[in-house]
């Protein structure tokens, strides 16, 4: 009877075994690509805490900073949630943009930022749902209502475009204002 129950429990023992074995030969064979979250699937690289800089000839065009950002080879974009932008102006001053998302794509390095986007500038802000800059002409455009507000005035347009090269504003459509008395041009 001892041998028999001694029997018994080895072949379990080895039945068992060889259960584990099994499973552990097919679980090496499932490809790795089925293993992944859904939000992982859309992106081909995912982080946190992200810094970008875009140069031209040696010279900081713009840094990037955002909580977090998911690159995409097949649309060519990088999206940044929560982007601070800095641009480096030649007169040595600095534009600050900040928005809820942002869209670099990687091919021209220009940016579409959406969702309560906030252009600063010294003693003005901009304020819109969304807006673009290219890298090659140095233009933001808005082709959403704007808000520009400072201590000397207010102003509201449909759309504007901004010239980095001339730091220039042009406006488009109801175009509204109120300046203070104290503004000059």
């Amino acid at each position: 009877m001892k041998k028999t129950l001694k029997h018994i429990l080895i072949g379990v023992i080895l039945a068992a075994f060889g259960v584990i074995v099994a499973i552990f030969i097919v679980y090496r064979q499932t490809p790795e690509s089925a293993e992944l979250p859904s939000f992982q699937k859309a992106a081909d690289i995912s982080i946190a805490k992200v810094r970008q800089t875009a140069t031209r000839d040696g010279v900081q065009e713009w840094t990037l900073d955002a909580a977090s950002a998911r690159f995409t080879e097949a649309e060519k974009q990088a999206i940044f949630k929560t982007p601070e932008v800095t641009f480096f102006l030649e007169d040595g001053k600095f534009l600050y943009l900040t928005a809820k998302e942002g869209i670099v794509n990687t091919d021209s390095d220009n940016i579409e930022a959406k969702g309560q986007v906030v252009l600063k500038k010294e003693d003005y802000s901009l304020a819109t749902e969304q807006i673009k800059y290219e890298k090659g002409s140095r233009i933001f455009s808005a082709d959403a209502p704007i808000q520009v507000v400072g201590n000397e005035l207010s102003l509201s347009a449909d759309a504007m475009q901004f010239d980095l090269n001339s730091n220039r504003l042009f406006f488009k459509g109801n175009v509204k204002g109120v300046f203070n008395e104290k503004f000059s041009l």
